[in-house]
């Protein structure tokens, strides 16, 4: 599996060839109709959430844990900006 996380915390997934925002699937329904309606997308699965980990690297391959699941990735990369420092 190959993936990425964007420069805007978004996790993405190469899917038949294009990367693929990923969404929540436990945002709440209430949520879930409002900002639909607004933006015309749902939460994207990302650094947002207090449950969305930090990417480490395993002798299995590079590892994302998620609320309820762990990902492993044959290839995988972070987009993010990070600060110097702190």
């Amino acid at each position: 599996m190959k993936g990425r996380i964007d420069k805007n915390g978004r996790l993405e997934i190469l899917r038949a060839g294009r990367y693929e925002v990923a969404y929540c699937p436990y945002t709440p329904d209430k949520f879930l109709i409002t900002n639909y309606v607004q933006t015309g997308h749902a939460r994207f699965c990302g650094n947002w959430c207090a449950l969305f980990g930090e990417p480490r690297q395993t002798t299995q391959g590079m590892e994302l844990e998620l609320c309820s699941k762990t990902l492993v990735w044959e290839e995988f990369t972070d987009e993010r900006q990070h600060k110097q420092g702190g």
